[in-house]
């Protein structure tokens, strides 16, 4: 039988158009913040840096009363943040270039979430 998911589906992994839509747009500010301080590079490295913490989030959500849910996360961003203050000048290239490092990112990102499911899970 065939289910019906609606928009505030909790399932693993599931992002909705609309909640995918909420994260772009959210970064697409973000980068659009900076650009307006004069600080494009920085822009598209914060942009996709809040892209894969917020879609890692999403994609985790159904485990968000975990223990290790939020400490997780919030060294995540903490690592994010760094690299965006640390960061040197990206070369000036069209941005879909960078695609790859961003898709890896969140694989990194949901390797420590599966880790962290696997490590306390054991421990309860």
């Amino acid at each position: 039988m065939e289910t019906n998911h609606t928009a505030n589906d909790t399932r693993f992994g599931v992002v909705s158009r609309k909640v995918g839509a909420v994260i772009g747009l959210t970064s697409g500010a973000v980068f659009l913040a900076f650009a307006l301080a004069g600080y494009e590079s920085a822009g598209s490295c914060a942009a996709a840096s809040l892209l894969v913490v917020l879609l890692g989030m999403r994609m985790s959500w159904p485990m968000r009363h975990e223990r290790w849910f939020w400490p997780l996360f919030a060294g995540v961003a903490v690592l994010h943040a760094f690299a965006v203050i640390h960061a040197p000048e990206i070369e000036a290239r069209p941005s879909y270039e960078y695609v790859p490092y961003v898709l890896a990112d969140l694989a990194v990102v949901m390797a420590v979430v599966w880790v962290a499911t696997k490590a306390f899970a054991k421990g309860s």
